[in-house]
């Protein structure tokens, strides 16, 4: 009899607790269901204290600093002597002079995680006036972010990105360092 009686409240229980895992994941159209006619969905009044739990979860980039580059700039001078003798025949030349070089304000970006969960409680009218679960959350969400989007929750995920290549393709397609 002891037996039995063990058995069945661990029988209760974990009855108890798969009823409970079901409700938590009841959709919108059953609970609507159970708003407009209780007894439909074995119930003898209509839920109260039904809960949405809204979640919105950004990755955006932000600009962390700016770091100064310079571009490497590039002068060349040509030159060619000529005369009326055909005879005298003198090799152009090329040689590179002194130019400064560009300087270039680069940003650094780096990716931040933003969060937000917030519990709505809503009642069966609410709950009835409702497209989908999704468009509730998404225009709660807007509005409550708008009035103050410090409620955000800020993450910096290490993500990185400098704006500014370290390298640059030269005209001939080669690489070449900047310094």
């Amino acid at each position: 009899m002891k037996k039995l009686f063990i058995s069945f409240i661990f029988l209760f229980t974990f009855a108890a607790q798969a009823n409970s895992n079901t409700v938590k994941h009841q959709d919108l159209e059953l609970i609507k269901l159970g708003c407009k006619d209780p007894a439909a969905v074995g119930n003898q009044i209509r839920p109260s204290k039904i809960q949405i739990v809204c979640k919105d979860q950004r990755l955006v980039w932000e600009q962390a600093r700016t770091e100064q580059r310079d571009i490497p700039s590039q002068r060349i001078i040509s030159t060619v002597l000529r005369t009326n003798k055909t005879n005298l025949k003198v090799a152009p030349k090329t040689f590179e002079a002194p130019v400064s070089s560009t300087a270039m304000n680069c940003p650094v970006m780096q990716e931040i995680k933003l969060e937000v969960s917030i519990n709505y409680n809503v009642t069966c009218d609410e709950v009835l006036d409702m497209n989908t679960i999704e468009d509730f959350c998404f225009e709660s969400l807007e509005k409550d972010i708008s009035k103050n989007d410090d409620i955000m929750q800020r993450t910096a995920t290490g993500n990185v990105i400098y704006a500014c290549a370290q390298t640059r393709q030269g005209r001939q397609g080669r690489q070449r360092s900047q310094k």
